[in-house]
């Protein structure tokens, strides 16, 4: 800083000393212009983010809840997980269907609690730290745990019922967490997706293998696309008619030269006969037996194009076995007996065996079976390999039924499991969901969320109105401060302007003697300058001060009211620092309104007026 500007700042703080009656003044007038301001913005301010911190850190604000069920699939919960609004989502079962009579393992009264699914990431769990449920675990709402009388850690026994109470499952689960009463939720338990599966399952009357729960075993089903039809002779058309009526085929025709299997009977004449509606079933195979008893004909169903990834990345196409025990292959597949003849039990079961090229490495190998077009629903399973040079490269001869209950692929999910008996089976996996839990990102994107589910022909639950609240509230609250703070601006700056002018106008004499020593122009202009905005500052640190002690008495006031690390009456330091800059500008524009009156002074005319 150069000497002739040191010593003008240096003047004018003198000035501010010299008259500090006046300086005094004006320091209360600005304080009492900036300190309701502050209180009203700092109101508004603590008081909406209270409301919006309890809205945000209560999940239930966020939570989209269906009102109707309809089926949906795997591929629908996968792309609403992909959406950046969606913070956490769950599939749900059937509401009638997620219910359990509960009790304590020690022994006390029944209650009849709803049950909730849970994963990994559970919004409402993780708000209170009860997240991350274990598989043989589950989390109490408050009511629940009031109404059993549990603790974290105890054991609870979960009875579910079906054909009217007559056939009863149980199953024991650790508690490993409680919500509070803020959750908001009703007597409920939130259990894992699996268990919760197999609840539903139970009361449709499916057995549950990992939990010995009895009933009817969900396992895989064949379905083909069609049968090719090896005849010694031409049918006559009466047969030909026969094998379209009540069997589920239809469109029966000649094939000239097939190529399917490798091991179709020569010298055979051949027709395709093609399936109905979703495909051929178990049922459909065994009329078309019947049909064809005695005929002397060679059945070849038609599934659709499984694969089987090997390891090392060899993708074989499947091809079923049937043939086989006429050739050198049945020495290869031991146990199997009689591929061509339709029985329920080979329909049904299988040896886990398959015939690969001789390229192919054998032994016991985890492979992954797809369908063709259909690579998002996949099944990996153990198998034994056992290669043979008679099968062709990129072939794996598989059992017919083994292909045909992988051809469901194409339309569902299987898993690998066992049976009632503990053999191993493909089981069905779930077509879909009646329901999910679904929680948004935001509050922002309630709304849009509801209204993109609804166009899917849902309805919805959603807290959207409380939050349509709020930001009105805001948006209300914000406009009146604004209006009042522009009053406020202009009334201050008016203030502190008239009060500066009037100091030149006072001091027109000194400060024609300051131009006659040398000081002018900007220098010069810098002395209302530096008072606007050193008075100015000294306002806003008085105001600041009384601030923070009226926000202090207004928390002790409503401090019964409030949680932990909320305040009714509350600025962080932006917003602060933000007021300080604004108030900072209008004593510079006040300032400079007079700087430009000091410099039209003449020092001559001045001193000839005195």
């Amino acid at each position: 800083m150069s000497s002739p500007v040191r010593a003008v700042v240096g003047l004018a703080l003198a000035d501010i000393r010299h008259e500090w009656r006046m300086s005094l003044c004006l320091v209360l007038a600005v304080a009492a212009i900036a300190t309701p301001l502050l209180l009203f913005f700092g109101l508004k301010y603590g008081t909406l983010e209270t409301l919006r911190s309890r809205l945000l850190e209560n999940p239930a604000t966020l939570e989209l809840v269906p009102v109707t069920e309809r089926l949906l699939d795997e591929d629908w919960f996968a792309r609403w997980r992909k959406d950046p609004r969606v913070a956490f989502m769950v599939p749900h079962t059937r509401k009638l269907s997620a219910q359990a009579d509960v009790r304590a393992a020690e022994g006390g009264g029944r209650v009849r609690l709803d049950l909730h699914p849970t994963l990994p990431g559970d919004v409402l769990l993780a708000r209170y730290g009860a997240d991350n449920v274990p598989d043989d675990g589950c989390v109490l709402s408050f009511a629940a745990a009031e109404k059993l009388k549990v603790g974290q850690g105890k054991k609870l026994i979960f009875t579910v019922t079906r054909e009217q109470g007559r056939s009863r499952a149980s199953l024991e689960l650790t508690v490993t967490g409680i919500l509070p009463v803020q959750a908001g939720t009703p007597a409920s338990a939130y259990i894992p997706l699996e268990k919760l599966e197999a609840v539903e399952d139970y009361k449709d009357g499916r057995a549950v293998p990992e939990l010995n729960w009895p009933g009817q075993d969900p396992v895989a089903y064949m379905q083909a696309r069609g049968v090719l039809l090896a005849f010694e002779v031409a049918p006559d058309a009466m047969l030909q008619a026969s094998l379209q009526l009540n069997t589920g085929f239809a469109r029966l025709k000649k094939v000239e030269s097939p190529d399917v299997f490798p091991a179709l009977p020569s010298g055979r004449i051949v027709y395709r006969l093609t399936s109905l509606g979703r495909g051929a079933g178990e049922n459909n195979f065994l009329a078309l037996e019947e049909k064809l008893r005695g005929c002397g004909v060679f059945l070849a169903p038609l599934f659709a194009g499984v694969e089987f990834l090997l390891p090392g990345d060899v993708l074989l196409r499947g091809q079923p076995a049937t043939g086989a025990e006429s050739g050198p292959l049945l020495q290869a597949m031991s146990g199997l007996s009689s591929l061509s003849a339709w029985t329920d039990r080979n329909l049904r079961s299988f040896p886990r065996v398959m015939l690969v090229p001789a390229s192919v490495p054998g032994g016991e190998v985890s492979v992954t079976a797809q369908v063709a077009g259909h690579e998002e629903r996949r099944l990996t399973f153990r198998v034994t390999l056992a290669p043979h040079p008679e099968v062709p490269e990129g072939t794996a001869l598989a059992p017919q039924a083994m292909l045909g209950q992988l051809s469901l692929l194409e339309e569902r999910t299987l898993r690998d499991g066992r049976n009632s008996d503990g053999s191993p089976a493909f089981l069905l996996g779930r077509r879909g969901y009646s329901s999910f839990r679904m929680y948004a990102s935001g509050m922002d994107a309630v709304a849009p969320l509801a209204a993109d589910l609804e166009k899917e022909d849902m309805r919805i639950s959603t807290k959207a109105d409380r939050i349509e609240e709020i930001k009105s509230l805001d948006a209300g609250l914000s406009l009146l401060f604004w209006i009042i703070a522009s009053a406020s601006s202009l009334g201050g700056t008016a203030c502190l302007l008239s009060s500066i002018y009037a100091s030149v106008e006072r001091k027109r004499r000194e400060f024609a003697v300051l131009r006659l020593l040398g000081l002018h122009g900007v220098r010069l202009g810098l002395f209302p300058l530096v008072s606007s905005l050193a008075l100015t500052l000294c306002g806003m640190a008085a105001s600041l001060g009384m601030f923070h002690a009226m926000a202090g008495t207004i928390g002790i006031f409503f401090a019964r009211h409030l949680e932990e690390g909320e305040r009714v009456c509350a600025l962080g330091f932006p917003e602060q620092a933000g007021a300080v800059l604004v108030a900072a500008c209008l004593a510079v524009l006040a300032g400079g309104a007079a700087a430009l009156r000091l410099n039209t002074i003449e020092p001559s005319e001045s001193l000839r007026d005195e």
